[in-house]
């Protein structure tokens, strides 16, 4: 079985290359898609987290180069999942200590 990568905040799901995005806009569309305030607290909040992400990386792109949040959480493996949050709760550090 092919493993699949992230790196960098890039990742590969269903064959094609996705960027993530850890900025504002992430937030507020998780905000939107979860209907509640920005939290972190469950594994379906970082899910949702990550896909804002996902749209935020592709804010511009065509349609086509989104995926559907249901194509996602049955694309996005364990190992994605857990490499996606580290990189996440990095980029969180990191604008806590640039504040």
């Amino acid at each position: 079985m092919k493993t699949k990568q992230f790196l960098n905040g890039a990742m590969d799901l269903a064959g094609k290359s996705y960027q993530l995005k850890y900025n504002i806009r992430a937030i507020v569309l998780f905000e939107k898609l979860s209907d509640k305030p920005f939290t972190l607290a469950c594994t379906s909040d970082w899910v949702i987290f990550l896909y804002a992400m996902l749209l935020s990386g592709a804010h511009g792109a065509t349609q086509e180069a989104t995926i559907t949040f249901d194509d996602f959480v049955d694309a996005i493996s364990q190992q994605q999942m857990k490499q996606a949050i580290a990189w996440t709760r990095e980029q969180m550090e990191n604008e806590a200590e640039a504040v």
